[in-house]
């Protein structure tokens, strides 16, 4: 299998216009590949069935990916080493392990500075949303993270971002998960209802947690 769309200049727009497209469920291809180009827009349409991801954005910046549905791949949308992203009322559900990546449905690695906004991360095989390698001064907001096998929102390695009125309920181990992970803002927070601990902290230091809800976890509400 191959990439079906692969964009190849600056300043493109990509419209899906209501239509999807659909992989076949093998192979790390994805459906919209953009490497090294910037200022894309990617909209209004859905992504289905890719081993590597729905959309993939590598090396560029400045690109906007709005009203996407990108559920049942490995990853939904993946950003590597992009910057200066906006991610605007996307779907992100359900993505699964199909050759072995991260089964997320939003993925940050060493990414920065992007905003994350109004998409709905549900139902993934391992993290709603996933920041990990150093993927900093992000901001993650009115997002939901919900009944993810593993957890809502994991930050990993990654520092400086600002998380903003997320629910992260209901997921089979943590709700928000920081690893070695510092200076994070982490702001009108649900995390209830999760089957480990709502908000777990580990090797994190000077975060801070204001106006945070996270009630009926099994273990602890934060740890």
């Amino acid at each position: 299998s191959s990439d079906l769309f692969t964009v190849q200049a600056n300043n493109v727009t990509l419209d899906f216009n209501g239509y999807n497209i659909t992989g076949d469920d093998s192979g790390a291809d994805y459906g919209v590949n953009v490497d090294g180009y910037n200022n894309s827009v990617i909209k209004n349409g859905e992504i289905y069935d890719f081993g590597g991801s729905g959309i993939y954005l590598k090396n560029n910046k400045n690109n906007n990916i709005t009203s996407i549905t990108a559920n049942s791949n490995d990853i939904g949308i993946w950003l590597d080493s992009s910057s200066n992203n906006t991610l605007t009322d996307n779907t992100a559900n359900s993505n699964e392990y199909l050759e072995g990546l991260y089964a997320t449905g939003i993925y940050l690695s060493s990414s920065s500075n992007n905003i994350i906004t109004n998409n709905t991360a549900n139902t993934n095989n391992v993290v709603g949303i996933y920041l990990v390698s150093s993927s900093n001064n992000n901001q993650i907001k009115n997002n939901t993270a919900n009944s993810n096998i593993n957890h809502g929102i994991y930050l990993q390695s990654s520092s400086n971002n600002t998380l903003t009125n997320n629910m992260a309920n209901s997921n089979n181990v943590l709700g928000i998960y920081l690893v070695s992970s510092s200076n994070n803002n982490i702001t009108n927070i649900t995390a209830n209802s999760n089957t480990d601990t709502g908000i777990y902290l580990y090797s994190s230091s000077n975060n801070t947690l204001t106006a945070v809800t996270s009630n009926s976890n099994s273990n602890y509400g934060i740890f």
